[in-house]
């Protein structure tokens, strides 16, 4: 997976805005710049390649699995297609982390983006809790329906979450992931658990915003 995959999730992509480039950075037309959220979770996803590289990743991602799964009586094999889908779950966190900000009150408010017509479903302009439940809604709707096998999927059900929390508290201090399960009690917001299994993100937007679990 790459960053080239929100051309697939999401439609006109390139109309999105991420973030204000510096005030004293300007075209020549003396406007404000912006950086595209294409361009900015390309270069999210470059750094984090960098990183990874750099920390040796994928030898902490052997050692991680081996000790996490070795009592769990699951074959080899298993436990190997299971540690494939891992990392791709994990290279997902940068490339998903500010999808969010398709919120059409975050472009309007924060980048004036004249392109996006206002929505009266979303009621402020916060992107992280949107991101997460968009990683979620994917990668549930991946494991569940492309993964074979009962084993990995319970090998990999719990990391779906796990993920889902770090992206919704990407600008925020770690608290307790208890209140964002609380947040996606689905049971409570039945028309979320439907939009959950199902992709494209527009009918999951409209579900979550709805409901006004995001706040």
């Amino acid at each position: 997976m790459d960053y080239k995959i929100l051309n697939e999730l999401i439609d006109n992509v390139d109309k999105y805005k991420a973030h204000k480039k510096p005030k004293n950075e300007k075209d020549e037309k003396g406007e404000q710049i912006y950086e595209t959220l294409l361009e900015h979770t390309k270069r999210t996803e470059k750094y984090f390649d960098k990183f990874w590289q750099l920390k040796k990743c994928d030898d902490i991602l052997d050692r991680f699995c081996s000790v996490l799964w070795q009592d769990k009586m699951i074959k080899k094999k298993d436990i190997e297609e299971a540690k494939i889908i891992l990392k791709e779950m994990i290279e997902a966190i940068p490339i998903f982390h500010d999808l969010g900000k398709i919120n059409p009150n975050f472009q309007i408010e924060k980048m004036g983006n004249k392109e996006i017509i206002r929505d009266e479903n979303f009621i402020e302009t916060k992107h992280s809790f949107i991101s997460a439940i968009i990683y979620l809604s994917y990668f549930r709707n991946k494991i569940v329906n492309i993964v074979k096998g009962r084993k990995i999927k319970d090998l990999l059900k719990e990391f779906i979450l796990y993920h889902a929390y770090i992206i919704e508290r990407h600008h925020s201090d770690i608290d307790k992931i208890g209140k964002f399960v609380g947040k996606i009690n689905f049971k409570a917001n039945p028309d979320t658990e439907q939009a959950i299994k199902e992709l494209p993100i527009s009918k999951l937007i409209e579900a979550i915003t709805k409901s006004k679990i995001y706040i």
